[in-house]
């Protein structure tokens, strides 16, 4: 009986000892994949930006200057300081 277990000790040990390695890896990949996350974000977040500065453009080439100029300033500042307020959080 002796015999027998310890075959079935070695491979229940090589076994466990692959299982925390992939544990761990699987532990690496879910780190990676929250920074990646992290970094889709901040891009959609950066595009949403450049999407509104882009319609404050064409908006001040439709509008009359001074109603123009206002309304994109405050749009535009407002945008720039949600995306700033983002950046310090992380």
């Amino acid at each position: 009986m002796h015999t027998e277990s310890h075959p079935v000790h070695s491979a229940t040990s090589a076994l466990q000892a692959q299982l925390r390695v992939k544990d761990e890896q699987i532990s690496e990949l879910h780190k990676q994949l929250h920074v990646k996350d992290e970094q889709i974000l901040f891009l959609q977040q950066n595009a949403t930006t450049a999407q509104a500065l882009h319609a404050g453009t064409i908006q001040r080439q439709l509008l009359p200057d001074s109603l123009a100029d206002s309304e994109i300033a405050e749009e535009s500042l407002s945008k720039w300081r949600n995306f700033l307020g983002w950046l310090k959080k992380r």
